[in-house]
């Protein structure tokens, strides 16, 4: 399972304790954020959140793409 969040600055930290609760509902999934707010803070999510598996920066359609066939 893959679990994407598009991230704004005015949603972030309810997209990381939605993400929280995912971890614990569904812990082998791999949890991914993208948007403007994951991008501008991508070190400090993946540094402080380790329920978060993997950050997309800018455009992400294909970028997802490739995480979730190389997860499969």
């Amino acid at each position: 399972d893959l679990i994407g969040f598009s991230v704004l600055n005015a949603n972030r930290w309810g997209a990381v304790e939605i993400a929280r609760i995912a971890r614990q509902v569904v812990p082998a999934a791999k949890i991914v954020f993208g948007g403007v707010g994951a991008t501008c803070l991508w070190r400090h999510l993946l540094e402080q959140h380790p329920e978060i598996d993997g950050i997309v920066l800018g455009e992400g359609e294909r970028t997802l793409v490739n995480l979730a066939e190389r997860w499969a």
